[in-house]
């Protein structure tokens, strides 16, 4: 049997195994193992990470399923080396997993799907970006629930005004503001053209380097477990080098 989808999860299972979340069209999430997956010379090593949209042969056994061999449909290397490749597989699968019931889940494959073939086609820190915040409207419209107010006080709205480069100069009275002009997220998707492009009307002075640190202690130190920031930590200084 064979299954076509997007992997959203997966937990590690005894010493060498993962219990992986496949997402996919037709068939709702798909639950498997992959066995010897963790040791180094495993054939379906580089098969197995988040948001990979992957082809894969599987073996079913009773209402257990386990993979066989599997191919990667997509180049997304951008989305494991870079800073906001980060922020989007991990603030997804956050809103995802916290706020989405599983039956709803399959209503995003599409978006996610367009997103990913998008990201690997412009391969660009600011399209990335963008998708994020479009992924995170659909979940928020699906769920039922404000991703502005979601990550209140966590830093992440102004994280991305910054990135959004949303100049509010020219309006300094939030009441002269409707809702959307208020909302970073539905402002930044409004400009979509612009950002895509990479065009901007406001300047940063921050360094790369400042605002992977910057994000670190504003954000990861204050919301996740020690061990959980301490491996970011590990990946940001990666990404510095």
């Amino acid at each position: 049997m064979k299954y076509t989808g997007i992997i959203i999860n997966s937990n590690t299972y005894k010493d060498n195994d993962l219990i992986v979340d496949l997402l996919t069209e037709n068939d709702g999430i798909i639950t498997f193992r992959s066995k010897g997956i963790k040791k180094t010379q495993a054939k379906n090593r580089s098969l197995i990470i988040d948001f990979a949209y992957i082809e894969a042969e599987f073996f079913k056994k009773g209402d257990k399923i386990t993979l066989i061999n599997g191919q990667n449909l997509l180049n997304l290397g951008i989305l494991y080396s870079s800073f906001e490749g980060l922020i989007f597989i991990n603030f997804i699968k956050e809103i995802l997993f916290k706020l989405v019931v599983d039956e709803d889940k399959p209503l995003l494959y599409g978006d996610l799907k367009k997103s990913l073939f998008v990201i690997e086609k412009t391969p660009k820190n600011n399209v990335i970006l963008q998708y994020l915040i479009n992924n995170l409207l659909k979940i928020g419209k699906i769920a039922g629930f404000d991703p502005l107010a979601y990550f209140e006080g966590s830093n992440f709205c102004e994280v991305i005004n910054e990135f959004l480069k949303i100049d509010d100069e020219t309006k300094t009275d939030d009441e002269t503001k409707t809702d959307d002009e208020k909302n970073p997220f539905i402002s930044g998707s409004g400009s979509n053209e612009e950002f895509i492009s990479g065009e901007s009307t406001k300047e940063c002075n921050m360094l790369y380097s400042e605002y992977l640190d910057y994000w670190m202690r504003e954000y990861f130190e204050i919301n996740y477990k020690y061990s959980t920031a301490k491996r970011y930590k590990e990946s940001f200084g990666n990404i510095k080098r």
